[in-house]
């Protein structure tokens, strides 16, 4: 599936031999037969597989593949004909086949994929026609029937951002083109903030080419999440979520019963100051910002770990002194002093502070 704007075009054009009208024959009932085609005689009771080697008559082509047993010309008693097993098939190109007539012991087991064929005769107008054996096959002769090359049509598949585009004979399997470009490409294609999966087309695909055309595939698409977490300025985890791309993450804190609080907090610190083991320094803080500045989401490049910022304040001095096995603290709280006394707070003239 498509990753970036790109157009591929590729063109296929089957080999039409002379381009003359003609008759194809393949015989496996006589030595000569087989001769013209190649193919050496088996002995009595014995047989030769055909294996995946092209036999030409004319501007025509014949490639056999096998069924639940090889296909192969079998000799029974001096008499060859070729046997072909169920789901074995044979496969006809070169030029535009309009007939395939095919003579023998039993020839009426055979469906193909495109035009109409009855007691061993296939009627039609392709470029490539396939047989498929629904039973045991005993087949002595195969006429072909051709014309002119098929004529070629333009179809143009647009997946997404890209556009493939092909020139294709009357009567080319399209669907199984289609098919085949999906499995190796996948159904799927995403940018940073989408998945897009095919659903479909925009108008019915056919089976088969017949005319130019123009098919659009047509998608779902699911916006794709990023992980955003809030931590405080030890890195501990203060809240968390999945967030599609275009939202904005937000900071929840206790509302959802997860972590916490609703606006963050650090403890306050103190700096040991003096020669003493007794007066320090106290440092509050307040929470100012998240680092980096919250922004949407926009794909793998946007922010995922949002810091905890705070602003310090110096908010007193302490001095702890212990007279008469009472100690007492002596705290300068934002430029006034207090002395604290078993728990209880006093101003500087010892009056108690409620």
């Amino acid at each position: 599936m498509p990753s970036s704007n790109v157009t591929v075009s590729a063109t296929f054009v089957e080999d039409s031999g002379s381009g003359e009208s003609g008759v194809g024959t393949f015989i496996f009932n006589t030595d000569e037969g087989l001769s013209a085609l190649g193919i050496a005689k088996p002995d009595a009771g014995a047989s030769t597989e055909l294996g995946d080697a092209v036999y030409m008559s004319g501007s025509i082509s014949m490639v056999a593949t096998d069924g639940g047993t090889a296909t192969r010309i079998w000799n029974s008693n001096g008499k060859t004909d070729l046997r072909i097993y169920k789901e074995g098939t044979l496969t006809f190109s070169g030029a535009t086949i309009t007939k395939i007539e095919l003579a023998g012991a039993t020839v009426n087991v055979f469906s193909a994929n495109i035009g109409t064929i009855t007691g061993g005769v296939w009627e039609g107008s392709s470029s490539e026609v396939v047989l498929t054996a629904t039973g045991t096959g005993k087949i002595n002769t195969i006429t072909v029937t051709y014309g002119s090359p098929a004529p070629t049509y333009a179809i143009t598949l647009v997946f997404g951002n890209e556009t493939v585009s092909y020139n294709l004979p009357y009567g080319t399997n399209l669907q199984a083109m289609v098919d085949a470009y999906i499995a190796e490409h996948g159904n799927t294609y995403q940018s940073d903030c989408e998945v897009y999966t095919l659903t479909g087309w925009d108008k019915e695909l056919p089976d088969f080419v017949t005319e130019s055309a123009t098919y659009t595939a047509k998608y779902t698409v699911e916006h794709r999440k990023y992980h955003i977490t809030f931590v405080n300025w030890n890195y501990e985890l203060l809240d968390e979520g999945d967030y599609i791309c275009g939202s904005t993450p937000l900071y929840k804190g206790m509302e959802e019963g997860d972590y916490g609080p609703l606006t963050p907090t650090r403890p306050y610190s103190v700096e040991q100051i003096g020669d003493g083991d007794h007066s320090w320094i106290r440092y509050d803080y307040e929470f100012t910002t998240w680092t980096p500045a919250i922004q949407d989401v926009e794909g793998p490049n946007s922010p995922t770990i949002y810091k905890a910022t705070y602003e310090s304040k110096q908010t007193g001095t302490e001095f702890e002194n212990v007279e008469e096995g009472k100690t007492y603290r002596k705290v300068l709280e934002n430029g006034v002093l207090y002395i604290y006394f078993e728990d209880k707070k006093f101003d500087s003239t010892g009056k108690k502070v409620e």
